[in-house]
């Protein structure tokens, strides 16, 4: 098993590197990390806002960013936002 904090680029490119020598070639992506506030929209803080931002967005991009060149080198893959 491998884990990664999504809204960590570092930790993610790590992540998909030990992917990579592990089980071989990534071939697709399914990014559906997510995170949720308990707080109704005139109650979320700022910082409860972005950290959504990070973990929805941020995730989707340090994901497909980190596992992309592989893709390209290997002439495609799949991509899958949920």
């Amino acid at each position: 098993s491998v884990e990664a904090d999504v809204t960590d680029a570092d930790a993610v490119t790590q992540a998909v590197k030990k992917v990579e020598a592990q089980l071989g070639a990534v071939l697709g992506i399914v990014s559906a990390a997510g995170h949720y506030e308990t707080a109704t929209i005139d109650e979320v803080t700022d910082f409860q806002w972005h950290h959504m931002l990070r973990v929805h967005v941020g995730g989707f991009l340090h994901v497909t960013r980190a596992a992309l060149p592989g893709m390209i080198h290997r002439g495609g893959g799949a991509i899958v936002a949920i």
